[in-house]
């Protein structure tokens, strides 16, 4: 049983120790509210580029290796979000969430742990299996758009929060970039050589 999920145990089960050292220690609960969100990020971040560095790299043993663990991983980043959050909703208090929950720093961070809440949920092969790969796909693509909004949600809070999302983000968002100029040029010449061959079926 711990075998079989033991790459599971291995990224969850910090965030849960965080959270409930942030109980015990209530004088650190700054500091692991900051930890959760941050390892949150990292992770985000991590699984958010293994397509591209694949794409670039291809031969990449180790890439392909942690490319298996994609969804373990992107369940982690909800279950770090998630503590993240409830640790602010209960440093700050739910009446507090309850008047700020339409704040601008408070909506995109909200919204993308919903869309975190639904990949953490379809993250399995049952439910790739009663989806459909068509439309299990294009769920787990509004992961781009949980991208976007912890940016929004970093950017905004300025400081320190704001110099880390200007730092790892750019760097993503390159890479993201190779790669789709990379599918799309591969798709072109795929497109030129589907022509070639009808065009030649047609020849006299």
């Amino acid at each position: 049983m711990f075998k079989k999920h033991k790459d599971w145990i291995f990224l969850n089960l910090p965030a849960i120790f965080l959270f409930i050292f942030a109980f015990l220690m209530p004088d650190a609960r700054g500091l692991m509210l900051s930890t959760l969100g941050y390892c949150a990020l990292a992770l985000l971040i991590i699984v958010l580029s293994l397509n591209p560095l694949i794409s670039l790299f291809p031969t990449r043993v180790f890439l392909k290796k942690l490319n298996h663990h994609r969804r373990i991983i992107g369940v982690a980043v909800f279950t770090y979000g998630f503590c993240h959050a409830f640790l602010y909703i209960q440093k700050k208090g739910w009446s507090f969430f309850t008047q700020w929950l339409f704040h601008p720093i408070i909506v995109p961070a909200f919204l993308a742990l919903i869309i975190f809440s639904i990949l953490a949920i379809t993250s399995n092969k049952v439910s790739l299996k009663k989806l459909g790969f068509p439309l299990w796909k294009r769920i787990h693509n509004k992961v781009y758009i949980a991208e976007a909004l912890i940016f929004i949600h970093m950017l905004l809070q300025g400081g320190t929060t704001r110099l880390v999302a200007t730092s790892v983000f750019p760097p993503l968002w390159m890479l993201q970039y190779i790669r789709r100029k990379k599918r799309q040029r591969k798709a072109a010449l795929k497109q030129q050589a589907d022509e070639a061959v009808r065009l030649s079926s047609r020849a006299p």
